[in-house]
């Protein structure tokens, strides 16, 4: 962030911490101040701050993490211990690379959109890949066991089928205290051979260790995009048509040479799945699968194009193919099952599309 706050800008107006509290910023005079009016009091003492450094100078003074401002917040912020105010204090406020993040409710304006996540220019992402190197240490990535899922379909809807199967999502992979330090990330659905969920699974998460409790990493969700970037979009390889809920497979298309999907999206309408729904990894992680993958189900007693339904690795991911033969090429499985970032040589795509060339404008 740009250093625009210079010295106390309360001492500057005549102001000691508690008048400033009471004059500027409760106006409302309930002894509390929300984080759009701890803003809008930004301004009008002459501070011309973006919301996101209005947003981080918040929560850094918000001490208890409770969403709102209180007299007591303003004074362990801005009073040093003689009871005098400390001019640094505001201006280092938007210096560290962990800041305290707070509930996605308090956010002062539109948060980012569930599919896309953070928008940036392509000279910021150019500015973060030259910037990341040095920082990649910090990041850690592992495989996972996740034991919650939810049902996305399964043959009871479809009664002809001779044998069961049921298809599952990863449940609760994004939200939760650790987002502020760690991301989860969904590689695909599940398959099972009968209508219960996954006895075992497998889903990969990425954590910035330079940061810890609620302190958010500044980084963790941008290197997540350039290590493991979000499909540039799904192509429908089969499907089972059902009235207006069949069964539908998406092959993710990879956004560079660089990364490759493990795994596959299923729907139950024809609509396409959100990119953000599952990610890609880089090859430099995977090494090729030599053993025929595992069935799982085919669709023998039903009517229209045939179609079937397998695993090919640890993880336990589904992967559909037209027919009843196994899939031969394309399989890949983890050579660790820990990575640091640092020790890969995984490029930093920052959402380059198939053509290698960046998907939006400076």
């Amino acid at each position: 962030y740009q250093r625009r706050v210079h010295g106390s800008v309360f001492t500057q107006r005549g102001l000691s911490t508690f008048d400033a509290f009471h004059t500027i910023f409760d106006t409302s005079r309930t002894g509390f101040v929300s984080y759009k009016h701890f803003g809008q009091g930004l301004r009008k003492l002459g501070l011309q701050l973006s919301d996101e450094e209005t947003l981080q100078i918040a929560t850094d003074i918000d001490h208890d993490a409770d969403g709102y401002l209180s007299l007591a917040d303003f004074m362990w912020m801005f009073e040093t211990p003689d009871g005098g105010q400390d001019p640094a204090r505001l201006e280092g406020l938007l210096d560290d690379e962990c800041s305290l993040s707070p509930p996605a409710h308090l956010w002062l304006g539109s948060p980012p959109t569930k599919d896309e996540g953070p928008q940036l220019t392509a000279k910021q992402k150019a500015e973060l890949a030259e910037k990341l190197p040095q920082r990649l240490t910090r990041f850690i990535v592992k495989l996972k066991p996740h034991t919650t899922f939810k049902e996305v379909w399964s043959t009871k809807r479809l009664p002809e089928a001779r044998k069961p199967m049921s298809i599952w999502a990863p449940d609760k992979v994004t939200g939760g205290f650790k987002q502020h330090h760690t991301l989860r990330m969904c590689l695909g659905y599940y398959a099972t051979a009968n209508l219960s969920s996954p006895p075992s699974a497998f889903i990969l998460k990425i954590k910035d260790q330079g940061c810890s409790g609620l302190k958010a990493s500044k980084y963790l969700s941008h290197v997540m995009d350039g290590v493991c970037p979000m499909p540039a979009q799904f192509h429908n390889i089969w499907s089972k048509h059902l009235g207006r809920k069949g069964l539908y497979a998406w092959q993710a298309v990879p956004p560079h040479a660089g990364v490759v999907a493990l795994g596959m999206m299923f729907t139950d309408t024809p609509e396409q799945p959100p990119r953000s729904s599952m990610r890609c990894v880089p090859l430099d992680w995977l090494e090729p699968i030599k053993a025929t993958p595992q069935f799982v189900w085919d669709d023998s007693g039903t009517a229209g194009q045939a179609g079937s339904v397998w695993t090919a690795n640890e993880l336990g991911l589904a992967i559909a193919v037209v027919g009843h033969d196994p899939p031969r090429t394309g399989l890949y499985r983890f050579k660790e099952k820990s990575i640091n970032l640092s020790d890969t040589g995984a490029i930093l795509s920052f959402g380059k599309d198939e053509s290698g060339h960046h998907s939006d404008d400076d």
